[in-house]
């Protein structure tokens, strides 16, 4: 079965996926968040988007493979809704997409999360 062309027609949704606090134990996590005080107790989480659903994006992390995040696999427990659902669908391409993740990943780090995003 050939694989679907996506085009600049397809549509996209953030997501944000709860961390398991082990993951401050990561170095490389740590490193990209020297700003993160573990004592006012904010999340750690996952931002990332997507063409499919946040339910089965966060499923095709956990699964493991090719397209998944080794710190979703290792350390996710859940995707928190809250702080995507008001931004989707999102409007324009894949680099809109990837302009709006990096906006929602600049927001929840500024608000004092702990934040992967790749």
């Amino acid at each position: 079965m050939a694989k679907r062309k996506r085009t600049s027609a397809s549509q996209y949704s953030l997501y944000v996926i709860d961390l398991d606090k082990d993951v401050l134990k990561n170095r490389r996590f740590m490193s990209e968040n020297s700003h993160y005080d573990p004592t006012d107790n904010k999340p750690c989480v996952y931002v990332g988007h997507t063409a499919k659903t946040p339910d089965a994006r966060y499923l095709q992390h956990k699964e493991g493979g090719q397209k998944s995040s080794s710190i979703v696999e290792r350390f996710g427990l859940r995707l928190i809704p809250r702080d995507y659902e008001s931004d989707n669908p999102l409007r324009g391409d894949r680099a809109n997409a990837i302009k709006k993740e990096r906006e929602l990943a600049k927001k929840l780090k500024q608000l004092g999360y702990a934040v992967w995003q790749k």
